[in-house]
Parts: C-alpha cells; sequence; structure tokens
C-alpha cells in the first residue's frame, strides 16, 4: 500500500516565521544551527513458519527543505533518507533505514536581515504478513541530536531545535526534542542528546499489513529584532514549533 505523506506543519512555520522576523535592527550576527541522524535496522523476527510468506519492504522519500534570507543572511538546509538493504523490497536482518537532517543559519547586521531554515525526512519500513501467524518484528534505533544558538548582541535573536519520531502503524511509540534559543536574558548555547539507543518492537497479526515510520526534522531561525518586537516572537516560536510537533503524526498511507 503506498504511503501518503502529510505536508510537514513547520515548512509552513519558515516561512511565516522569516516573514514576522524580518524587522529592523543594527546588532552584530545571530546563529543557529541544528544537526540530527539517526537509523532503524532490522534486528530479530519471530514468527512460527521460520518468516516464510512475509515480506518486509522500505520506503524513503525525498527531503522536504526550506531556507529563506533576507538582508545581510545565510541558511541553509541539507536531509537524507537511505534504505540500507541489498534488495529494499526484500528487507532481511540487518537491513533498515538510516537518515540525517542539517540545518544551518545566521541574520547579520544590516537592517531588516533575517534567516530561517528547516529540514524534514521520513521513510518506512512495511511488514506484510501473508500467513496465518503473526509476526513479531524487533528494531533497533539508534540517533544523536545536536543544536546550538548564538545571539550576542542586546536585540539579536536565535532559535533552533531537533526532532524525532517513530510510529508503528501511525501511532507514536517513540520520539525525542530538543531545542535552544539565545537572546536577551536567554543564555542559549548548545544543546545534545549524546548517542542514544533502544528497540522498538512491531507485531503484524495474519494475513495483515504493519508499518513502522521513522523521522527527523529540525528547525531554526536567527534575527535582530526591535526590542518591542522581540517579546511577540519567543511565544510565537514557541507555540508554532509545539504544533508542528504535536501534528507531524498521521501521515496516513
Amino acid at each position: 500500500m503506498p504511503h501518503r505523506r502529510r505536508a510537514p506543519l513547520a515548512c509552513v512555520l519558515a516561512v511565516v516565521a522569516v516573514g514576522v522576523l524580518a524587522v529592523p535592527g543594527g546588532a552584530e550576527a545571530a546563529l543557529f544551527e541544528a544537526d540530527a541522524s539517526g537509523s532503524v535496522t532490522i534486528t530479530a523476527l519471530e514468527h512460527a513458519g521460520g518468516g516464510a510468506g512475509i515480506i518486509i519492504k522500505g520506503f524513503a522519500f525525498n527531503a522536504d527543505l526550506s531556507a529563506t534570507m533576507q538582508g545581510n543572511a545565510m541558511a541553509q538546509a541539507t536531509g537524507m533518507t537511505t534504505i540500507l538493504a541489498n534488495d529494499p523490497n526484500n528487507m532481511v536482518i540487518g537491513d533498515g533505514l538510516q537518515q540525517s537532517v542539517d540545518i544551518d543559519g545566521t541574520a547579520g547586521i544590516a537592517e531588516f536581515s533575517s534567516a530561517a531554515a528547516f529540514a524534514f525526512v521520513d521513510g518506512f519500513i512495511d511488514v506484510f504478513n501473508t500467513t496465518a501467524d503473526p509476526v513479531s518484528v524487533t528494531f533497533q534505533l539508534s540517533y544523536m541530536m545536536t543544536v546550538n544558538t548564538d545571539a550576542p548582541e542586546f536585540d539579536s535573536f536565535a532559535s533552533s531545535d531537533a526532532f524525532l519520531e517513530v510510529s508503528v502503524d501511525d501511532v507514536i511509540v517513540y520520539d525525542d526534542f530538543i531545542a535552544s534559543s539565545s537572546g536577551r536574558e536567554i543564555p542559549g548555547g548548545m544543546m545534545q542528546t549524546g548517542l542514544v539507543t533502544t528497540t522498538v518492537n512491531m507485531v503484524t497479526a495474519p494475513f495483515e499489513f504493519g508499518s513502522l515510520g521513522f523521522a527527523i526534522d529540525s528547525f531554526g531561525a536567527a534575527t535582530v529584532p526591535e526590542p518591542a518586537t522581540l517579546g511577540i516572537l519567543w511565544p510565537l516560536l514557541a507555540v508554532g514549533a509545539a504544533s508542528a510537533r504535536r501534528q507531524r503524526s498521521g501521515r496516513g498511507r
């Protein structure tokens, strides 16, 4: 069954953020960085028939990338999903998906300078059970995420975050989120998850279809707003990012 992607809400947030963030300012650059990488690997398969009649396939979509700049600014975004299998239509133990996203940007001294970037990648591992016995597939999830911001001047602001999600049959079973903001009285700086490893199990009933979804995204913005505008932007960005996370699931098939 083909997968239908839901348009990531944070793409909209990135465009809106730049429109709002492009306000006069004359301070030194604010910067944001975020990168995340991870993999899901098939580590075990339990089935009364020894796996006969079990078909496992991998699907990868092109990355959704957005980088917008205004004035003296720079932003870039990259992302990729790779199916790690000799045959993506017949995956076996040891095969899996690998993903990565990387964004960064700066807003400089010139008036109306702002930058924003967004990267989203996702893929699926589908299990087709054509037998009269249930099948249990175990996956190992490994990932690292890092975000960093700096806004050294009084009227500068930067924010970045990274988010990871694993779902089984469109139900989120694992997620993680880190964020950093720098601005007036907000130190920001670098946040890291370190290397995280865990397992995810999926059971597919007889003559049924099961799907494991894996997605990573990152979002960042940098600007030099006027002091009166700055107090409005912080809650706007926080609410927008939280809303994007809540609605990220449910892409459907």
